[in-house]
């Protein structure tokens, strides 16, 4: 990542707490308590979902979901972690790789004046020894660059699915130690 960029990610972290303290700062002058306390309930799951990003060892992965929302103008991009004690370094560049691929057949099927939102899901299972990865979108996602990027998937132990909806994809790394 170079400079600028981080520039750009720090602008949009600052940006987005500034937000979230100008929110707060509204619901108290109006003495909304409970629309405080909720705000503040939102805030601190982003956080902890963060921390848990941090904590799989993926520096690479962790900062292009972190920095996504500030590089892409339409999509806003969530995400929740369920992977506890696993240490995913070994498959850092590969996340990144996978989900880069994705988005830019899907971004090639958008209206790029329009915002769209999806939900990145990381899921761990230490017993089956695999990462499961599931980005859903709030609608169909369907056109001929996904179709393409479908029927040339050809990954030596990862597998790519998606469901009839046409808005929910998922990659799973297998056989990994984690």
């Amino acid at each position: 990542m170079e400079s600028k960029d981080v520039m750009m990610l720090l602008r949009h972290i600052r940006h987005d707490v500034m937000n979230d303290m100008q929110v707060i700062q509204g619901y108290l002058s109006m003495g909304k308590s409970d629309k405080v306390q909720s705000k503040i309930t939102r805030v601190l799951e982003r956080y902890e979902e963060e921390r848990k990003l941090m904590n799989l060892n993926t520096p690479h992965f962790a900062l292009w979901l972190i920095g996504f929302n500030a590089m892409h103008t339409n999509i806003r991009l969530t995400y929740e972690i369920d992977a506890q004690d696993m240490n995913l370094n070994r498959i850092d560049n590969e996340l990144v790789k996978q989900c880069n691929q994705l988005f830019e057949a899907i971004e090639a099927c958008w209206d790029r004046t329009q915002l769209h939102e999806a939900v990145v899901r990381l899921k761990g299972d230490k017993v089956k020894h695999n990462i499961e990865v599931q980005i859903v979108f709030e609608r169909k996602t369907d056109c001929i660059s996904v179709q393409t990027l479908l029927a040339n998937y050809n990954q030596e132990n990862i597998g790519l699915f998606v469901n009839e909806a046409g808005n929910e994809y998922r990659f799973v790394f297998n056989n990994l130690d984690v």
